[in-house]
């Protein structure tokens, strides 16, 4: 493919970033962290902590899921 071809617009996979790692000293940092990921747009993230930090879905923007209530239904 010679390079007369190539769209200035789609940078090579070389060049992509696949992913970044952030650490932070205390839950209320990851809080307000993940608000502002969240805030500025982006859909495909996560958080890892060692032990549950509660308001985390929340700040990450996670809706809640029916699946309980279609559970719920079949089960019953």
């Amino acid at each position: 493919m010679s390079a007369a071809t190539v769209k200035p617009s789609i940078r090579p996979i070389e060049s992509r970033r696949w992913g970044l790692r952030a650490e932070y000293e205390t839950p209320g940092e990851l809080l307000h962290a993940a608000e502002k990921i969240r805030d500025a747009g982006f859909k495909r993230w996560d958080c890892m902590t060692p032990f549950p930090v509660h308001g985390l879905d929340t700040a990450m923007g996670i809706r809640r899921t029916k699946l309980p209530w279609v559970v719920l239904t079949v089960g019953l």
